[in-house]
């Protein structure tokens, strides 16, 4: 199952599909991320918004809807992957 790194509907779907299993969760490896390269001057406030929903606050609400599901001692290793966009 895929969960859409920028969707926080998903990520509860996701929580949902596994605790229906009835399993429980010892490692989550959260990991999204893209970049589109600009000078500063160039970033306008909807690429701002989409680079910090999808590289920030998606890995932040897919932990929170995935806590309930951690074992105790549960690790979260995150990473970066990075999609870089050109015009």
């Amino acid at each position: 199952m895929r969960k859409g790194a920028g969707d926080l509907s998903a990520a509860k779907t996701l929580a949902e599909a596994i605790a229906a299993q009835g399993l429980k969760l010892d490692a989550v490896f959260i990991t999204a991320g893209i970049v589109k390269v600009l000078p500063i001057g160039g970033v306008d406030e909807a690429l701002w918004r989409q680079t910090f929903e999808i590289n920030v606050k998606g890995a932040y609400f897919a932990i929170q809807a995935l806590l309930p599901l951690f074992n105790p001692g549960t690790s979260i290793p995150s990473g970066s992957t990075v999609l870089m966009e050109e015009e």
